[in-house]
């Protein structure tokens, strides 16, 4: 069985995505949290954007023009609202918009990517683990003693998730190994 890597990075000269935490981002849901947003300016080198809200939209100026953001507003079900952009590009609802030489679009519009999607299995399967980690050492405990007030049932599916990915993580790390191997691929360490 061959690699995807391969034919993506060779047959199709496949170009990576930009990641989204290199972008400036708009949030609705803390844009519009205390309900007043007035307004507001962001000063770059290269630009100079300055937004209104006005009832449903978001009006945005730049030096290289203007244009409109529409707002569409969800209630929720124990009252309030959720406040959501409309992509001025594809139309489509998104809580997020990233910003583009002043031209605020969607992740998908913009082609962006995030940064756990670049990485792999093996490094994955470590995130995850080192996020119930964190959970755990929050409420005191960890992942070989249980937390004083977490019940015995819950801090087992908790701990059984935690070893399922670390033999996931094993196995991704030597599936990656027996790959280098096979294809006799050196990485470049910067000796001389």
């Amino acid at each position: 069985m061959t690699h995807w890597g391969w034919y993506w990075r060779v047959k199709k000269r496949h170009q990576r995505k930009a990641l989204c935490s290199h972008f400036l981002c708009l949030d609705s849901f803390q844009l519009f949290k205390n309900h007043n947003c007035l307004g507001f300016e962001i000063r770059t080198a290269s630009y100079e954007l300055i937004a209104k809200y006005r009832i449903d939209k978001l009006e945005i100026s730049t030096s290289r023009g203007a244009y409109v953001i529409p707002v569409e507003k969800q209630p929720c079900f124990f009252g309030g609202q959720r406040y959501f952009f409309h992509c001025p590009k594809c139309n489509k609802r998104m809580r997020k918009l990233y910003s583009y030489e002043g031209i605020f679009l969607c992740r998908k519009c913009l082609h962006l990517g995030y940064q756990t999607q670049r990485v792999s299995p093996a490094i994955r399967y470590s995130l995850m683990q080192e996020k119930i980690e964190a959970q755990l050492e929050q409420l005191k405990g960890s992942i070989r003693f249980k937390p004083k007030w977490m019940r015995k049932h819950t801090f087992s599916r908790i701990s059984n998730r935690y070893w399922k990915y670390d033999g996931l993580r094993e196995d991704a790390f030597e599936r990656e190994f027996f790959f280098i191997l096979e294809n006799k691929f050196v990485p470049h360490l910067g000796c001389a």
